[in-house]
């Protein structure tokens, strides 16, 4: 071993292991280290020392003399995983600056996971004087960690010096990737760390919802639920958790371990019965273990005592959609039950089994028809439901109820018997009819009996009648479904805010975590601060506004890095400021954003006023919608305004604005009436809206987009026609004047922003030079728009002109660019449109369906990437009796006679919607389509296939139509 200096004052450890104390001469005191270590002694540190002995050796060195050794640390190589520990302790405690530290803990140099005598070692190294703080590190670490480790130690590294800074890590996938994992290799262990660990309140949602690829190990459930018994963990928490991710299926990884755990818990009837909407709602979820688990649980209330007859019908319905025979065996033995025990309830429970003979699966019809065949009342179900059901099934219930096969014709009655006479008439040939059609009158033979007239000769048969066009009718809209329950602790709030940061935009997440944001900041601001302020180390979102809010006057903010993160999902700088709004926003992103800024302000007045006066918290929101579809309940926003006069406090102007926005249709009149005796400005103004009946219906006209291209423009080269003609029908637009609103706007931002909501909408500059530039554009893609139609809930025409200008391409150039930039991991319609599920969005909305929303769907109809999603969207207005078949068919027509798109195009998406039932629909746009494209010169590639389309929908409704030849 090389020797080292003996002014440094100590010795290397021996080959043979143990390490030598200073040399001191007894009785004198030893003489101070000169602190310096030359190439040798480091070359001889880094081939015998430890990960200690680097540690004492740093301890000694000043600032200039840990320098001067950081110049040999970057050029070391070590030849083993002793030597690799020397090393990663000597970047630790000479490289200057956080980042360069960072980095080095990071370099893929390092092969070996480190021991924790040597992560002991790294932290004493950044305990030095002069060191970067070991919380920076700690962040730069947490922030910079990818999909993949740098290294087989980078985790051990991170975690060891997130826990001795003593601050949460963010809850980033990467570090739930990591955490989830390294927990995983305890196996039966799991419980004990887990209940010891300062981490798991942050990061326990994370195993409900983990990053993509990662799936909780089947020792989490048992560890959980154990954790739940003994206290350590809220069971009424993991019962909301669980909930919600088993409401969302498509989500990946934990389904399974989130599905055990359920059943762990153990969860008494009262915790059921306060979740009972949401069990019903799992019973309709695409996963059978899911809804298995729903049932058990709803059957729990059975045993208490607890269902109530809308209960078991609301069950049962959702059961006997599904093809799962175990959860219908079980459905029906429920029902069975409560046909003993509840004689006034006979009629619903039946019909709710009578739902099950139109079941996909046989066996579970047949039990439904052997069910009713046992109960009085069964035998009319079946008649009414039998028209429409299979024929197996048909000749099943001919078997049980005795009925004639719905296939066979009804047998004629009987010949009527033959009576005798006493008294035969005399017939002659004059009283004989000369018609062939008309009886012979009775003719009496030797007994005295009238003989049976001979039959008549069947009649000629008449020509068939063309039939007739007859269209279903439309049916009633039904209610949207109610919102998920609000964030029910400051953790669950902390799961969604880190969720939202890898979605902005989804709709019902972004209202949820606004609305728990202000209830938890009322009630324990600091809380909410703590819990939050982490999540600024991961990469920016919209959303960080309120977390910088939270943060004024901490101390404890992890302090950000030079480290350039990776870019978020969300779209343009001018979609996503908060802050400023350029002229160019467009008006429902605009009103998001300045109800985050808003609340933003809030968030700050009340953090600034902690420890001088008594902070309340942001004004609670009135805008947090009822139902999924974005409307507030009008009752509720009345009590909330009773509440702020009486407690003293104003909602936010923004906010209130929002919530007249979100106003239902129709409102109960007591509610106007009692809305009158409202007071304050807010109030006074919701009673003014009330009394007007909401926003008048919008004029809109048809125009044609002048300038540049456009989003979507599906105009080809050789086109006919110019500039704002049908030559160029991807131009189409909706314009409408300037709404009045029936109540005060308010001023400053308010009105700004509420008056572009409610004028037609000016794209910003460049807006649709993407789609001409396709994939080689330097522009922002198209506005994230699944929260538009929040905004304004009852107006479906307005929000769909808003979104026009960023719908699809249809031209096969513009879809190739959708296709080349999903192939990069774009979102569909990045490039050169799209809508990323605003059509969805659309058709759940109130109000006509106009022109804007059946250019919307004609252009989605005919775009390879939003042909699925345009057709469940028409599909939903079908079903809920929205849809203008006529006009979207005329929107079809031009987007295919002088347009881009291809009679292929069509037929593919018009065989969609007749596969799942749509047929009349089909041949309603099929009559629109044909009959111009028929009288063109040449015919266009594809019509063969939209004919045989428009074919099998004319057999599927019985119709018939002249069309050219």
């Amino acid at each position: 071993m090389a020797a080292v200096s003996e002014t440094v004052g100590y010795q290397l450890s021996h080959p043979d292991g143990g390490r030598l104390a200073p040399k001191t001469a007894r009785g004198t005191r030893a003489r101070p280290p000169e602190r310096r270590v030359d190439e040798e002694e480091f070359r001889a540190l880094v081939e015998h020392g430890t990960a200690e002995d680097m540690a004492d050796v740093l301890g000694m060195l000043d600032a200039t003399g840990r320098k001067a050794l950081g110049a040999l640390v970057r050029d070391a190589v070590a030849s083993n995983a002793r030597g690799e520990a020397v090393l990663l302790v000597a970047g630790a405690g000479c490289l200057t600056g956080a980042d360069k530290v960072v980095s080095w803990l990071r370099s893929r140099r390092f092969q070996h996971v480190p021991s924790e005598a040597t992560l002991e070692a790294v932290i004493r190294a950044l305990r030095a004087p002069g060191r970067p703080r070991i919380t920076t590190v700690a962040g730069g670490l947490a922030r910079r960690l990818g999909v993949r480790s740098s290294w087989q130690g980078e985790w051990a590294v991170t975690e060891a010096l997130l826990r001795t800074a003593g601050v949460p890590p963010p809850a980033t996938d990467a570090v739930a990737r990591r955490w989830i994992r390294a927990n995983d290799a305890l196996g039966d262990h799991l419980s004990e760390r887990l209940a010891s660990d300062p981490w798991l309140d942050r990061l326990l949602p994370r195993v409900f919802f983990p990053p993509a690829g990662v799936t909780p190990g089947a020792h989490w459930a048992p560890a959980l639920a154990e954790l739940a018994t003994s206290g350590r963990l809220d069971r009424a928490s993991l019962q909301r958790l669980a909930l919600r991710r088993m409401g969302e299926p498509t989500r990946a990884g934990s389904l399974r371990t989130v599905v055990a755990l359920h059943g762990l818990l153990g969860l008494p009837p009262d915790a059921i019965a306060k979740h009972r909407a949401g069990y019903l709602r799992l019973l309709v979820g695409p996963h059978a273990p899911v809804a298995a688990a729903a049932q058990q649980a709803l059957l729990t209330l059975e045993e208490a005592g607890r269902a109530d007859l809308s209960t078991v019908v609301s069950a049962g319905r959702a059961v006997f959609r599904r093809p799962d025979k175990k959860l219908a065996r079980a459905q029906l033995g429920w029902i069975s039950r409560e046909l003993r025990q509840r004689p006034e309830g006979t009629r619903p429970l039946l019909e709710t089994v009578a739902t099950a003979l139109s079941n996909p699966s046989e066996t579970i019809a047949g039990w439904a028809l052997e069910f009713l065949s046992d109960h009085p009342g069964g035998l009319e179900l079946v008649r009414e439901a039998a028209p429409g059901l299979p024929e197996a099934v048909q000749e099943r219930g001919g078997e049980l109820f005795g009925l004639p096969p719905a296939t066979e014709p009804a047998a004629e009655p009987p010949t009527e018997p033959t009576v005798p006479t006493t008294e035969p008439a005399a017939v002659t040939p004059s009283q004989q009819s000369p018609s062939a059609g008309r009886a012979r009158p009775p003719q009496t033979s030797a007994t005295g009996l009238a003989k049976a007239p001979a039959p008549a000769p069947a009649p000629a048969p008449a020509p068939a009648p063309a039939p007739a066009r007859v269209f279903p009718a439309a049916p009633a809209p039904r209610p949207a479904a109610s919102m998920p329950p609000p964030i029910a602790s400051v953790t669950e709030l902390a799961a969604e805010m880190a969720a939202r940061r890898a979605d902005p935009w989804d709709p019902i997440g972004v209202e949820r975590l606004l609305a728990g944001l202000a209830t938890f900041a009322r009630t324990g601001l600091d809380a909410v601060a703590t819990a939050l302020t982490p999540l600024l180390d991961d990469s920016p979102t919209p959303f960080d506004v309120l977390i910088r809010a939270l943060a004024v006057g901490r101390e404890d903010v992890i302090p950000g890095s030079d480290v350039v993160p990776e870019s978020a999902r969300y779209r343009a700088a001018w979609e996503t400021n908060t802050i400023h709004q350029p002229a160019g926003a467009a008006a429902p992103q605009a009103m998001l954003l300045a109800r985050i800024h808003e609340l933003a302000a809030q968030l700050t007045a009340a953090a600034t006023a902690i420890g001088k006066s008594r902070a309340t918290g942001p004004p609670l929101l009135l805008a947090t919608p009822a139902t999924v579809d974005g409307h507030v309940s009008p009752s509720r926003v009345l009590f909330r305004l009773l509440e702020a006069e009486r407690d003293g406090w104003q909602p936010g102007p923004i906010d209130l604005t929002q919530a007249l926005l979100r106003l239902p249709r129709h409102v109960d009149p007591s509610v106007t009436k009692a809305a009158a005796r409202l007071t304050s400005p807010a109030g006074r103004r919701y009673a003014a809206w009330l009394r007007a009946g909401g926003l008048p219906e919008p004029a809109t006209t048809v125009t044609t987009r002048p300038g540049d291209s456009g989003v979507g423009s599906l105009a080809t080269p050789g086109a006919s026609g110019g500039p704002g003609t049908l030559g160029d029908p991807g131009r189409r637009t909706v314009v409408f004047a300037r709404l009045e609103t029936p109540a005060a706007d308010g001023h400053g931002r308010v009105a700004e922003v509420l008056a572009s909501l409610l004028t037609s909408p000016t794209p910003p500059p460049g807006a649709g030079e993407h789609a001409a530039r396709g994939v080689t554009s330097e522009l922002p893609g198209p506005p994230e728009m699944r929260c538009w139609p929040l905004v304004l809930p009852s107006h479906r025409e307005i929000i769909a002109t808003h979104c026009l200008p960023y719908l699809w391409p249809a031209t096969g150039q513009d879809a190739a660019a959708d296709v080349a930039g999903a192939a990069r991991g774009e979102p569909a319609g990045h490039a050169a449109g799209g809508s990323r599920g605003v059509l969805a969005e659309l058709a759940r909305m109130a109000g006509p369906f106009g022109p804007a929303m059946a250019i919307a769907l004609a252009r989605g109809l005919v775009a390879p990437l939003g042909r699925d999603e345009a057709v469940d969207a028409v599909l939903h207005l079908c079903g809920n009796g929205g849809l203008d078949a006529a006009l979207l068919g005329r929107e079809l027509r031009l987007l295919v006679v002088p347009g881009g798109a291809t009679p292929g195009d069509v037929a593919d998406a018009l065989s969609r919607l007749g596969r799942n039932g749509a047929w009349h629909l089909v041949w309603a746009i099929a009559y629109a389509l044909l009959p111009p494209l028929l009288r063109t010169d040449s015919a266009p590639s594809g019509l063969a296939g939209l004919l045989e389309v428009a074919a099998e929908a004319a057999r599927a409704t019985g119709t018939r139509a002249e069309l050219p030849s």
